[in-house]
């Protein structure tokens, strides 16, 4: 063994090791290593998985805006098409072109001839347009070459709107000739719109021109033609795709036209979940894992330098164990002693329900029978009649719930043996004695097959004849009582026995107060 205290009585190195990482410290360094091997393993895998996961979803994104690129190219080349057949007919004349200005809400329009000098044009054409067309800026070059090409924003015109000027070329009788549209911003915005709207859930799109005028743009920007751009994409000059600000944004040009379109989304919500707003949910596992295994080897620690306590622990807990034992006995017999003195107190309570109801019942009766005899008198006047039917009236609720609580007394002290009962005859049996009661209500009885189950017959015939009379008193003045009584099977030989109207009924919350004081057999039926 290496030496703890070197000769001068200093600690040597063995020794200090030992006061840091324990008995062994050879084992707590391997369990170190490994555990900063998982983390770092974890960690890997969690940073490429997410990079992977978000760079997939740049590139469909990127994809995405490329494509609508492509389609809103198409669209205005297809409409491109529209133009050059429909500039065919039109004579190259200042009356035509003003016809044609008015039918297409047009700004203005202009015929120029196939070297580039303008033939005609529309009457209110401002003269800056002219010169500017004269100029044959690149729209113009372009569609003097055969390509329809679309301008970007232009000055605003006489009504102070903003224009784009749509360049095509077509064939006439003296050759090549090119008609040039000024279209009013806000119309080709509308124009746009609806289709820049089309699957744009979750992402802002822009149309804007070479000098970074906004032409068109979705709902989702809530701006308007040539309106500011936001700030964040101000850094957007010459992009492809980057993420800007908390938004990932693709630059994709528009073929034939002098745009581009500009597709931002949230990353947190272009990236998967747990890619992007999520990611912090697999970092949070690093972290736990981390944290395991710092405990992990805490735990390691304490466990070699308590191997001695622990074999002095498991001393004391076999002498515990010994006493143990004597102590569940102790609370076992004493938890017996309770239950009988419970079951006695319980019989006691019963049976004083029991004596105290039948006691009552004869005093009850005495006060009935005198009231009846004062609301007979004739010298009794109005107030004196209505307090003997009101005492007569609090006398028959006293009576009922003495017989309510008798009926609870025998349910609670009834202990005989179960047969198999025939339900239809039992429910028949309860209403023989409400016949005179659903004569009076009128209602209206739905009685479905019932089986046989294993019970007892006159508690359950008590059940359904208080279930059927409850029924019959809380009934709903304003509609005919229906009362339906079936069976409905639970599998593995149950059944679940329904008893139910459209009366009144009671709130769900009192449901135990009302049920909990009859026994579970009762309610519980095997078939």
């Amino acid at each position: 063994m290496m030496s703890e205290i070197a000769g001068d009585g200093s600690v040597g190195p063995t020794s200090r090791a030992r006061a840091v990482l324990g008995p062994r410290p050879g084992v707590v360094v391997i369990a170190a290593l490994g555990m900063l091997a998982v983390v770092g393993v974890l960690s890997y895998l969690i940073w490429s998985s997410q990079d992977s996961a978000r760079s997939a979803a740049r590139q469909r994104f990127v994809a995405s805006a490329t494509i609508r690129s492509q389609l809103t190219a198409s669209l205005l080349s297809t409409t491109g098409t529209s133009l050059r057949t429909a500039a065919a007919k039109v004579a190259p004349s200042a009356p035509a072109l003003d016809r044609l200005v008015a039918a297409s809400h047009l700004g203005y329009a202009a015929i120029l001839s196939g070297d580039g000098v303008v033939v005609a044009s529309s009457s209110r054409i401002p003269q800056a347009e002219l010169r500017r067309i004269g100029a044959r800026p690149a729209y113009i070059r372009n569609a003097l070459k055969g390509t329809s090409w679309i301008s970007g924003l232009q000055p605003s015109d006489r009504s102070g709107r903003p224009m784009v000027d749509w360049a095509a070329s077509f064939n006439s009788p003296l050759g090549r000739r090119v008609i040039v549209e000024g279209l009013p911003g806000s119309l080709l915005a509308s124009f746009l719109r609806s289709f820049l709207d089309q699957g744009s859930t979750g992402r802002k799109i822009y149309v804007i021109d070479s000098a970074r005028g906004l032409i068109a743009s979705s709902k989702s920007t809530g701006l308007a033609v040539d309106a500011p751009l936001p700030r964040v994409l101000a850094r957007a000059r010459g992009l492809s795709s980057r993420s800007i600000g908390k938004d990932f944004v693709v630059s994709a040009p528009v073929r034939g036209t002098e745009w581009s379109i500009l597709v931002a989304q949230p990353t947190s919500a272009l990236y998967p979940g747990l890619a992007g707003s999520g990611g912090w949910l697999l970092w949070s596992l690093v972290v736990v894992a981390a944290a395991v295994g710092l405990a992990g080897l805490f735990l390691l620690r304490r466990l070699l330098i308590g191997s001695q306590r622990i074999a002095q622990a498991v001393g004391e807990l076999e002498l515990l164990n010994e006493t143990l034992e004597d102590r569940v006995a102790e609370r076992t017999a004493l938890a017996h002693q309770r239950l009988a003195e419970l079951q006695r107190s319980n019989s006691e309570l019963e049976q004083f329900a029991s004596v105290a109801a039948h006691d009552l019942q004869e005093p009850l009766r005495k006060i009935r029978m005198y009231g009846e005899r004062l609301g007979a008198r004739g010298e009794l006047g109005d107030d004196s009649r209505g307090d003997v039917a009101r005492m007569d009236a609090a006398a028959l609720r006293l009576q009922r719930l003495i017989d309510d609580m008798l009926d609870l007394a025998r349910v609670n002290s009834r202990g005989g043996a179960l047969e198999r009962v025939d339900l239809s005859l039992v429910v028949a049996d309860a209403l023989s004695d409400l016949d005179a009661r659903l004569s009076d209500v009128g209602a209206m009885l739905e009685i479905g097959e019932l089986p046989s189950v294993i019970g007892d017959h006159v508690q359950l015939r008590r059940v359904f004849q208080n279930l059927l009379s409850n029924a019959l008193k809380f009934y709903r003045v304003d509609q005919p009582l229906r009362i339906r009584v079936a069976s409905e099977p639970l599998g593995e030989g149950c059944c679940a026995i329904v008893v139910e109207d459209n009366g009144i009924g009671f709130d769900d919350q009192y449901a135990e107060r009302i049920f909990g004081a009859f026994p579970a057999p009762a309610w519980a039926l095997r078939v």
